[in-house]
């Protein structure tokens, strides 16, 4: 990733709801070309989907690509302040793009555990914010069938995520700060995201214990895309999976690709682009509210 960064556009930010300024980047692309809003995979920042957004903005897509809170230059790493943050600050880009390209399609795109967090707002009350979605290699919760054992990415501290889940459900959330991810960065890695607190890992994504039933929810046009090759994930259950939640997401496999291969292989970027020009280009789905 970071060999390629040199022609990475200046970062801007826009103003969420608390007052924070989150970071983004901007890939300009054409008019009617629609807009897509990218969204980063765990511990990582804008820079991992660079090469995407240049591809989109390269086919006419004006990329988006965003540090979720918690990450990169958007406020302190590994934490957030409460559970449904990132969902108010997707709700508050949404409406930056809606008034910076109003006559533009918006579709919202996410890798890995951001590949996760699109489908949570897709199966969400805020999903009419975006005429479409996209996850690709997206992580969908620790008991999936889909996840290889013993990946080797991500060391939950169980004990402590069983402790906080209890306490929780009686109404005490002062201890939702404390860390209960390690992710394998070496040490000190630049612009990393090392360890998500108990809040932060339960947003970023689909919820712990009703990730079924967001995906039940969908219902905006919504495809996953993952490649045959992915480490983390086993890409034959994805068809399976998503055929018994909601057969109307449509699930793709993209050969020769690994996990991070489907956002920075070229084969495997053109693949991905001709896909959200497709989607951005199809019959608009139908007018709604976004919570």
């Amino acid at each position: 990733i970071a060999a390629r960064l040199a022609d990475q556009p200046a970062s801007e930010t826009f103003k969420a709801r608390d007052g924070a300024a989150l970071a983004f980047r901007r890939y300009p692309g054409t008019a009617g070309g629609g807009v897509a809003v990218l969204v980063h995979g765990s511990s990582g920042s804008n820079a991992a989907v660079h090469s995407l957004a240049k591809a989109f903005s390269a086919a006419g897509i004006t990329a988006l690509a965003i540090d979720a809170r918690g990450h990169g230059a958007s406020g302190p790493h590994g934490d957030i302040a409460y559970v449904g943050q990132l969902d108010d600050d997707m709700s508050d880009l949404a409406k930056v793009v809606a008034q910076q390209f109003p006559k533009e399609r918006r579709l919202l795109v996410g890798h890995s555990s951001g590949g996760g967090f699109v489908l949570r707002i897709a199966g969400s009350p805020r999903g009419c914010a975006f005429d479409g979605y996209l996850a690709l290699s997206p992580y969908l919760n620790y008991a999936a069938p889909s996840n290889r054992p013993d990946a080797g990415w991500a060391a939950a501290g169980v004990p402590r995520m069983i402790a906080l889940s209890i306490v929780d459900r009686i109404g005490i959330t002062g201890f939702d700060n404390l860390p209960v991810v390690a992710f394998a960065l070496e040490a000190n890695a630049p612009n990393r995201t090392a360890t998500y607190s108990w809040r932060l890992q339960r947003n970023f994504g689909l919820d712990l214990v009703r990730w079924h039933d967001e995906i039940k929810s969908i219902d905006r046009p919504t495809r996953v895309m993952i490649g045959a090759s992915d480490e983390l994930f086993d890409a034959s259950m994805y068809t399976q999976i998503f055929a018994g939640l909601q057969p109307l997401v449509k699930v793709s496999v993209v050969p020769n690709t690994d996990h991070m291969g489907i956002v920075l292989d070229e084969s495997a970027i053109a693949e991905v682009t001709a896909t959200a020009r497709q989607m951005l280009q199809e019959p608009a789905p139908p007018a709604c509210l976004a919570d």
